[in-house]
Parts: C-alpha cells; sequence; structure tokens
C-alpha cells in the first residue's frame, strides 16, 4: 500500500510541475509580493510588479532559475509582512524555499514577518528540498499536505522571538501532522516553540535519516514513541519544554510516562527532555542518552489510612525519599516510598535516585486536616489591602485563629487573632482584614486549642493588584532608572540563560549602569517584581 501512495503522490507531482511556465511562476511571485508588502522590503532589486507578460523573474533579488524556471526563492530577513498567498504552490518547480523571520528592524520598533495560515498549497511544491518558513507569525495548523514533499530534506517552521517580551512563543497550534512519516529524506526538523500540541505521532520508524529534530517549547503530551528508538543518525534531539511570562516561569510540560529504548541514538548526540512530567522511569536506562532532563513536574502523594506514599518511577532501591512536615524534615526514607503521618499538617516529599543525579523530583503539597474542618480559606486584595475569609463546618475546643503572614511561605509573623467558636457542628464564618500587604503575600491561620495545641491550615497567596515598579528607558542605553522604591532595595538582574548578571542594593533614583553589559535581554527582579529589559548599547 505504501508503494501504491508513493507512486501517486510521484504522478501528482508530475502533473503540477509540467503544466507549469515561467510566466506562472512571476504570477506566483507577484502574488507573494503584493500579499506581503512588497514595496516595504529591505531588498527588492528586479522586482518588477507593473511588468508585462513574459517579463522574466530570472534575477530578481532572491530569485535563482534553472531550465526557464524558478528553483530558488530566498527572502529571509527581508520585512515580509502579511500572508503567505494560495499561489506559492504555483511555484511547481522549486528546489529551495527560505522566508525565514526574524526582522532585523525589530530594534527600531519594527517587527515584520508573515502571519496568517500556511496555505494548504503548499504541498503542491514536490519538488522542495529545502523548505524554512520559520521565525514568522503563523496561526492555524500544519496542512496535512506537507506529506507530498517527499523529496524535502530540510524544514523548518519554528518560532524564534526576537525578544522575549514581544510574544515569547508563537501561535501555530493544533496536532502532528501524521502526513510527516512521509518525509523519509529529512535530516533537519524544526517545530519548536510553537503552540502545537497533543502527543508525538509515531511515524518516526519512517524518518532514520533524521540528523536534528527539535519540537522544544510546544504543548506536547503523551509520552514518547517508541519510533524514537530508530533515530540512530541523530545528533541533536530537543523535546524540552520552555517557559516563559505567559505559561508561567513554574509551569511544566505533560510529556512524561515510561521512556523508550535510547540505545540506538549515539552517545555523542545532544538530547534534552527537560522540564516536563517525567520521572525516573525510563531515565535510569536511558542515562547515558539523556544530557539534560531537570525540572520535571511535582508528582502527587496518595494517603491510605494514614500511610503517605509517591510514585517516583525508577529503581525504589535507588531512591532516597526526603519527607517534610510544615517544611521541618522528619524522614528520610531509601528504598522505602511510605511514609506515616504524625499528625495534621502539610506534607511533601523530595526524592533523588543515585543514577539520575541531575533529577530531584519534589511533591505536590498534601494537607492533613485540622481538628477544626475548615472548608474555606481565601484571600482578595483590592487596592491596598487584602480581604481574608475563611470557613468552618465543626469545631472542637477551638480558642480561635492566629493570622500568619510570610513574604517566602517559610519565615511568618503574628498579624492578628481572630476568637473560635468552641464547639461548633454548625458553619462558622470568619473575616480578618490585613492593611498593608506585601507585593506578594503568603497566608496561613494557627488555630489553637483551649489546651494549647495547635495546627496550621494550608498557605494560601494573594498577589497585590497594582505593580508599583517601572523601569525607563527601554531599550536601555549605558544606564537604567528604576521608578517606584520607596528605600533602598535589592535587585538581582540575570540573563535568558538564569546566570544573574548584576546583585546590589538600590536607592530611589539612583541609575543602574548597563554599559558594560552585551546587547540583548535580560530580566530584573526587585522583591517579588520583575521586569524585563532590552539592552542596546
Amino acid at each position: 500500500m505504501k508503494h501504491y501512495c508513493f507512486i501517486l503522490a510521484f504522478l501528482f507531482s508530475v502533473t503540477v510541475s509540467s503544466g507549469q511556465t515561467l510566466e506562472d511562476d512571476r504570477l506566483a511571485l507577484l502574488s507573494l509580493y503584493n500579499s506581503t508588502n512588497g514595496a516595504g522590503w529591505i531588498n527588492k532589486t528586479g522586482w518588477n510588479p507593473g511588468g508585462p507578460t513574459g517579463d522574466s523573474p530570472c534575477g530578481w533579488f532572491g530569485v535563482t532559475c534553472k531550465d526557464n524556471r524558478v528553483t530558488e526563492l530566498n527572502l529571509e530577513n527581508n520585512s515580509l509582512t502579511g500572508s503567505l498567498p494560495a499561489d506559492i504552490g504555483n511555484l511547481s518547480a522549486l528546489v529551495s524555499l527560505n522566508l525565514k523571520g526574524n526582522d532585523p528592524l525589530w530594534l527600531q520598533g519594527a517587527y515584520l514577518t508573515i502571519s496568517g495560515t500556511i496555505p494548504a498549497q503548499i504541498g503542491n511544491l514536490s519538488n522542495l528540498e529545502y523548505l524554512d518558513l520559520g521565525g514568522n507569525k503563523f496561526s492555524g495548523s500544519i496542512p496535512s499536505s506537507i506529506g507530498n514533499l517527499i523529496k524535502l530534506t530540510y524544514l523548518n517552521i519554528n518560532y524564534v522571538p526576537v525578544d522575549v517580551g514581544f510574544d515569547p512563543i508563537g501561535t501555530l497550534e493544533g496536532s502532528f501532522p501524521s502526513s510527516l512519516g512521509n518525509l523519509v529524506n529529512l535530516k533537519y526538523l524544526d517545530l519548536s516553540l510553537q503552540n502545537l500540541n497533543g502527543s508525538i505521532p509515531d511515524v518516526f520508524y519512517n524518518l532514520t535519516s533524521l540528523e536534528y529534530l527539535n519540537l522544544a517549547g510546544n504543548l506536547l503530551s503523551g509520552s514518547i514513541p517508541p519510533s524514537f528508538s530508530q533515530l540512530s543518525n541523530i545528533t541533536l534531539l530537543d523535546l524540552s519544554y520552555v517557559t516563559d511570562f505567559e505559561r508561567g516561569y513554574d509551569s511544566k510540560g505533560l510529556l512524561g510516562g515510561t521512556i523508550p529504548d535510547l540505545s540506538a541514538i549515539p552517545i555523542s548526540a545532544s538530547v534534552y527532555i527537560r522540564d516536563n512530567s517525567f520521572t525516573f522511569d525510563g531515565i535510569e536506562a536511558n542515562i547515558s542518552r539523556l544530557d539534560s532532563y531537570y525540572g520535571q513536574k511535582n508528582i502527587p502523594i496518595t494517603e491510605t489510612s494514614g500511610v503517605l506514599s509517591v510514585n517516583a518511577g525508577g529503581t525504589v532501591t535507588n531512591n532516597t525519599y526526603k519527607w517534610y512536615k510544615d517544611n521541618q524534615l522528619v524522614a528520610t526514607n531509601i528504598g522505602n516510598e511510605s511514609y506515616t503521618v504524625t499528625g495534621a499538617g502539610t506534607y511533601k516529599v523530595i526524592v533523588t535516585n543515585s543514577v539520575a543525579a541531575n533529577l530531584t523530583l519534589t511533591s505536590k503539597n498534601y494537607e492533613i486536616p485540622l481538628p477544626v474542618t475548615m472548608v474555606a480559606f481565601e484571600g482578595k486584595n483590592k487596592s491596598t489591602i487584602t480581604f481574608l475569609t475563611w470557613q468552618t463546618t465543626s469545631e472542637t475546643t477551638n480558642k480561635g485563629f492566629e493570622i500568619q503572614r510570610s513574604k517566602d511561605a517559610i519565615i511568618f509573623e503574628n498579624i492578628g487573632f481572630i476568637d473560635g467558636s468552641g464547639d461548633s457542628k454548625v458553619t462558622n464564618d470568619y473575616s480578618f482584614l490585613d492593611k498593608n500587604p506585601l507585593p506578594l503575600t503568603y497566608y496561613r491561620l494557627k488555630q489553637i486549642d483551649y489546651d494549647g495545641k495547635f495546627e496550621y491550615s494550608r498557605i494560601i497567596f494573594v498577589k497585590k493588584d497594582n505593580d508599583r515598579l517601572s523601569v525607563y528607558p527601554n531599550p536601555v542605553k549605558e544606564q537604567l532608572f528604576v521608578s517606584g522604591l520607596e528605600k533602598e532595595e535589592s535587585i538581582i538582574m540575570h540573563n535568558m540563560e538564569g546566570r544573574v548578571v548584576l546583585e546590589q542594593k538600590l536607592r530611589p533614583l539612583q541609575p543602574i549602569n548597563t554599559s558594560n553589559f552585551s546587547n540583548g535581554l535580560y530580566i530584573i527582579k526587585v522583591g517579588e517584581e520583575t521586569r524585563k529589559i532590552v539592552i542596546q548599547n
């Protein structure tokens, strides 16, 4: 059946190509020119949108011809803006198409890329060997017709933002088309930093020539398909999840499960699966092939008759389980994933593995309820105050509640006390007003019995509605100012690799000298607030 499909695809490509002429190519190029604001291109030498029929496009900027047909089109970084026309599919003799974005004018306030959907007619370009649409702002999904391009060796539809602050993730979405499995000659495939979702299709048995595969930064779920075990020529495999301001720096990808045998992948290859939802399952067996696997999602704790347990995967005897209650270490178990609770509180466990040394798995917090049955504890911020409310449905010898506040969820201070209802089997509502909340405030309740015993509630956090800080100018040249400081505060600046490049005390109105920093994007943090800046010296 596969042979028949191949023959039909070949006959289709011959039919399309045989009916096209250089004049058809010229008209398709002019359609692209008009759809992508050709008048605003950086270089449009030779392009003649008003030319007569028969005017040869050979020699126009970026256009290469062979045998009286257009075979190459390269308009990389040429400030194309608009949409990709369906007529692009009429350039049936194209061997190479490069419309890569990353517009060089972005520092002057321009950010020009192609947007809209990728037309299905792209699949008519059956002679293509090289296709680069990266760095553009495509929406919609990857058309399944891309599987018609069986001669492709290079395919790039990634999204590389000029600045994390300007749409750090692309808008191409939907699932991976299974027709990618038809591209048996592919050596380079980059679909990274988009919003592609769902599972990875198990089609890589066919793509054994792949040397570069980058799917990082998408919303992948499910597991790594078994066909990845066939990638014996790979030099880079990146399945990492990429965090950003919109998704949240603490967010993780949903790719997980048991990892297939990757022993066919060369040891020299770079393999990244960081910031996903993997446990130690499969990581132990593939440890020699994995270069980056840290930062996996928190794992859940389960409880059975007062005994807590956690599934961290891997060989249990290789695992060390450190159990915490209310952030205090209470047990260290080697090869034992269970712990018997010792009363109400907030429990968590941190698990390490003697083989997968670069991964530490942390559980989600697990709450053992208070003697007082509390069914709600919430906080809402409005302007400069925070309103805390909580509700109980039963209380036993409850003297009252001490309201505690923290800036880091570790060290708490007492800010008030509300009397309890003693013994009660009815619903009771309580409230407290914090008139001086922090920019990000953590709260908990200390429920105290008449005999002095106490238990802590779960911890909640409330963020102020209004941000107090701003940075200017942005982009920065030589000096940066932070407004909104009321006193001397610590400031930390790091680059996009996470390396701290500046840490100092800053007074109100005191400038920061940036003349010694390399141009690029940086993150500034003051207290709980962060801001992005571009240094352009």
